[in-house]
């Protein structure tokens, strides 16, 4: 099921990528690659060094409607209380396309006001270093080793982006991801998901603030 999903996702968005470029008018787009980071994890982690989060944004602009979007992360995570520890780290993965509503004669090509896809792979491991459980007999201290498992979800948002100055661009995106499969045993569920977030719900939401960088150079042409 999940092996099915995840290639329908991609066949969709080479489609849908493919289209754009056939069914563009004879104006000329601009094409370029387009690279970013997401600020929001660093500076949650300056405050709470419990959670980091690093994703980078890579983006090839085919045109002025249509973006091919990857985005590679890293992420770890970091909660206990008083009877145990909880860890969770590991990779991820979003690929997937975004779709610009402005028009080119409104944005002149260099902003973005609209939405994207993206189906998303996370690579983790979670561990309890230690945990204390007390009863009528004693206390007892044990731990639960290291444990790899793979997740795969889908994500939909919006948001903007806007030149600030010559190829420098800001933005935010708000966004909703859906799990699909998870290899994580029953007995033991992941408690957080890189690249997903806080486990336990089907849907979830996230916030994205980005700072990217439109390579000096790029090439004009039609859309055939």
């Amino acid at each position: 099921m999940i092996k099915r999903t995840c290639v329908l996702f991609i066949s969709l968005t080479l489609l849908l990528t493919h289209s754009s470029a056939d069914n563009a008018d004879t104006s000329k787009v601009s094409k370029g690659l387009i690279i970013g980071v997401e600020l929001s994890g660093p500076v949650i982690f300056n405050f709470d060094e419990n959670k980091l989060n690093l994703e980078g944004y890579m983006a090839y602009r085919l045109n002025d409607k249509y973006y091919a979007v990857i985005e590679p992360g890293y992420s770890s995570y970091k909660y206990s209380q008083y009877n145990y520890e909880y860890r969770s780290k590991g990779f991820f993965l979003r690929i997937g396309t975004d779709i610009n509503l402005i028009k080119p004669k409104n944005g002149t090509g260099k902003h973005f006001a609209g939405f994207g896809f993206r189906y998303g792979i996370s690579l983790s491991t979670h561990e309890t270093p230690w945990l204390v459980y007390e009863n009528y007999w004693g206390r007892i201290e044990s731990f639960l080793e290291p444990e790899f498992f793979h997740s795969h979800f889908l994500e939909a948002g919006g948001g903007v982006k806007a030149e600030i100055f010559n190829n420098i661009f800001i933005g935010w995106s708000v966004k909703v991801r859906f799990m699909l499969y998870s290899s994580a045993p029953q007995h033991n569920q992941p408690a957080y998901i890189p690249g997903v977030g806080a486990a336990g719900t089907t849907l979830r939401p996230a916030f994205s603030y980005w700072l990217a960088w439109q390579l000096p150079f790029k090439f004009t042409g039609t859309g055939k």
